[in-house]
């Protein structure tokens, strides 16, 4: 350290006495002197005397306890480098960059000091500093920015002001050197982004600004890095520096893709930077819709009216930008692609590209997953310009996650990729049933010479953003995602093989939803999940399970028909039933399965697509196929008896109907409650179109005497109610002295023999095809067998049911 006597011995007295003077006029003159003394040392090539005066001003003026020792030093230091510049010829220019490191840090110290003078003074030495010497200034660059970054904002309009020329000037000096190197600098800028300042992002926008207008500067390779910061800048709730911001995004959307994806950097830009710029749009725009989600429920309310605008203004302003850019960026890919199709046309007979010709590019494959749960979630927008943009971004990413095929064996692919609609999906049907898809399959055919395959389109991940996106409370955002599960299912079935337990669970919630479109649109993916071999069991356990508990039991009874229905249109309605009815037998809770049932017994009697079953049914006396249905879903339905009578009756097995109300009847069973309220509803069921044949037949008591004895037995086993009523009135109405001649009178409830055990041995009616020919046909079905099988289950219900007085469902049916 050089002390005041060593200054003394450097400096005139002279000059040493008016440097602390608390004149300017006289400071103005020590610094004069100094320039005159600097200059004529760097002349005779003094570098060390040079430096002893930088470090005898620093030391004892510029850091000075006295504010005006310090202003003095300030304008020596200002004064020495306008000498070395001065200097003639280039040695000059030399020394000035060599005197940087002694010249700089001591005028920096002093913008933070406490006196606005002096932060004044300081600004004003290095702006003389940085004018005098230019390109030689650079060389403390880093350090002059950070000290502009910090003295920007300072609270004084003066020293603003001072900073602003300063900072006009350096950008001046950074855009004429050819040699100054933009790489080195970017992590120091991008790491000052962060700030939330209003004065300092103004700043740091006008340096972006800077960079990017600099020719030969590749800004665009580090945007990854600068544009998170940008982006918090866009959505700036100060008006001036949101606007500022996106000019500066304007300029750079027009540089790098500017002419529908082309800009001025694509051709030298990296994929990994597309990649790179891509995930942080994403991210933005994820994070600007999810903010518009926030504000527009109750955590909204909290801010005030003009906090609210804002909020909204700046998320719009994130939103509109991002979009933009992956707009851009995807058809940056597009044409990338086309190019490299283009050159395909002109490869040799080795396969070889032609010389010249761009290699396909598929810079954002990989970021396919988080562009498209950002773009699901935007579709939830109320802002007409923004979902403008998303949808039109959303359909430009579906386009290209169609266009390219999935890296497996053609053999393969077809299994699970199909694309064609349901026709390609049915294709599948050749495979064996519940074959699993392999674990992976190869990139390549194993051609050592073929060229390495770009990286492939992650569906698994595609499909985890699509599913997430089924979550939402958006009923737009639910059917964009619903939209895209068909094209990956067709896409690559094998992939998301390992995601389908969540996708159904997803698919089954979206059954519940309150729009309509959602819940139908939601039922086609379920049936094309469904037509895969081995999946339609999942698909139909888990709508089952959708109908369980009191939330289900309200989807059964709202939307029952319709999923039920479309999934028959699908898969085929006897099949749906079949499997329906299975889960329901097989299901631990009798209640649970019993109201299934009893849905499924409704929409066969009454739903029109489902009339081919009903007629099938009809057929199970004589057909063998027709009996082995009736006998799978009756015993099936055996926890309900509304549901087993009326199939009994659909299917014209009237004996079987009469043998099953006298097990009703029997101690064992003891007519429950829950049982007459079914009875009940079967008399309205008896009443539906279904059963127009069977109301028809009760005029031919001859030829149907277990019919009629069916129906009598019914209605002696109702309570005298609006169902006695109702088919007591159906009776009466038939022609006298027909229902009663010749019928034998019913055995006494749980006495005797049943109905069929009467008809086998001589005491019955013949009950065969007709019922009323010579002899008895043998049936197709074996209802023994189907007898004992209700009776055991009707016992066991009877067992295991408790013994109110009477519950809510039976009073409220009384």
């Amino acid at each position: 350290m050089i002390g005041t006597e060593a200054g003394m011995a450097v400096l005139p007295p002279a000059i040493t006495k008016n440097i602390a003077d608390k004149f300017y006029d006289r400071r103005k003159v020590a610094a004069l002197e100094v320039e005159q003394m600097v200059r004529a040392q760097t002349v005779a090539g003094d570098r060390e005397g040079i430096a002893d005066l930088l470090d005898t001003l620093a030391i004892n003026y510029a850091l000075s306890a006295k504010a005006n020792a310090r202003k003095g030093g300030l304008l020596c230091l200002a004064a020495s480098a306008v000498g070395m510049a001065s200097a003639p010829g280039a040695h000059g220019e030399v020394v000035a960059e060599a005197m940087m490191p002694r010249l700089v840090p001591p005028i920096l110290s002093s913008f933070t000091d406490p006196d606005a003078r002096v932060r004044y003074y300081a600004l004003e030495a290095l702006y003389n500093v940085a004018k005098s010497t230019r390109a030689a200034f650079l060389a403390a660059f880093p350090d002059v920015f950070d000290a502009l970054f910090r003295v920007c904002a300072d609270a004084d309009a003066g020293v603003q002001n001072a900073a602003a020329f300063l900072n006009n000037l350096v950008k001046d000096i950074v855009a004429e050197a050819e040699q100054w190197r933009l790489e080195p600098f970017v992590p120091q800028l991008a790491a000052c982004l962060g700030v939330e300042d209003p004065h300092k992002r103004q700043f740091l926008l006008g340096w972006v600004g800077l960079l990017d207008s600099l020719p030969g500067r590749d800004l665009g390779r580090h945007l990854p890095d600068l544009l998170p910061g940008l982006l918090g800048m866009l959505g700036d709730p100060t008006p001036e520096i949101a606007h500022a911001a996106s000019r500066v995004f304007a300029e750079l959307e027009a540089d790098e893709l500017g002419g529908g994806g082309g800009g001025r950097g694509a051709a030298r830009r990296r994929p990994e930077v597309d990649a790179g710029v891509a995930a942080v749009m994403a991210a933005a725009l994820t994070r600007a819709c999810a903010g518009e989600q926030a504000g527009s429920g109750g955590a909204g309310l909290l801010l005030g009216a003009p906090l609210r605008a804002a909020s909204a203004s700046s998320g719009t302003l994130v939103s509109l930008t991002a979009l933009r850019w992956l707009h851009g960026l995807l058809l940056r890919e597009r044409a990338s692609l086309a190019a490299a199709a283009a050159a395909e046309d002109g490869t040799g007979p080795n396969g070889a590209a032609s010389p010249g010709r761009p290699p396909a590019q598929h810079p954002l494959h990989q970021q396919y997953p988080v562009i498209l749960e950002a773009v699901l979630l935007s579709l939830g927008s109320a802002n007409p310009e923004i979902l403008a943009a998303a949808r039109a971004l959303n359909q430009l990413l579906l386009e290209a996650v169609g266009r390219e095929t999935p890296a497996a064996p053609t053999r393969t692919r077809r299994r699970g990729a199909s694309v064609g609609g349901d026709a390609a999906l049915s294709s599948s049907a050749g495979s064996p049933a519940g074959a699993p898809p392999p674990p992976s399959l190869p990139s390549a055919d194993g051609d050592p010479g073929a060229p390495t395959p770009p990286p492939a389109i992650d569906t698994p991940a595609l499909l985890a953003s699509t599913v997430g996106a089924l979550e939402s409370s958006s009923e737009a955002v639910k059917l964009a995602a619903l939209q895209w599960l068909p094209a990956l299912l067709r896409r690559s079935f094998h992939e998301v093989f390992g995601a389908l337990p969540a996708l159904l669970r997803a698919l089954v919630e979206s059954l519940g939803a309150s729009s309509a479109a959602v819940a139908v649109q939601a039922l086609a993916v379920l049936g094309d999940v469904a037509l895969r071999p081995g999946h339609s069991h999942d698909v139909l356990a888990g709508v089952a399970d959708a109908f369980r508990g009191p939330a289900g039991a309200k989807l059964l009874q709202r939307r029952g028909v319709l999923i039920v229905q479309t999934l028959a249109e699908r898969l085929g309605g006897l099949q749906v039933l079949l499997k329906l009815s299975s889960l329901a037998a097989e299901d631990p809770d009798p209640a649970f399965g019993a109201a299934l049932v009893q849905a499924l017994n409704l929409l066969l009697l009454v739903n029109p697509s489902l009339a081919g079953v009903r007629a099938l049914l009809a057929q199970a006396l004589y057909d063998p196929e027709a009996a082995s249905v009736f006998s799978s879903l009756l015993r099936a339905w055996s926890r309900s008896c509304a549901a087993c009578l009326s199939l009994a009756f659909l299917a014209q097995a009237y004996g079987l109907a009469c043998s099953m109300l006298e097990v009703l009847a029997a101690p064992a069973v003891a007519l429950r409650l829950e049982t007459m309220v079914e009875a009940c509803q079967l008399v309205s069921l008896l009443e539906s179109p279904a059963f127009a044949g069977l109301r028809l037949r009760l005029l031919a008591p001859a030829q149907h005497p277990a019919l009629l004895h069916a129906v009598h037995s019914l209605l002696m086993l109702l309570p005298q109610g609006d169902a006695f009523r109702t088919l007591a009135t159906r009776l009466a109405a038939l022609p006298p002295g027909g229902p009663e001649g010749g019928r034998e009178a019913p055995a006494a409830p749980g006495g005797g023999t049943s109905f069929l055990q009467r008809r086998a041995s001589g005491k019955g009616k013949a009950v065969g095809v007709a019922e009323g020919g010579g002899g008895a046909p043998s049936s197709a079905l074996n209802e023994d067998a189907l007898l004992a099988f209700f009776r055991e289950v009707q016992q066991e219900l009877a067992a295991a049911a408790p013994q109110p007085l009477l519950s809510p469902r039976a009073r409220d049916a009384w």
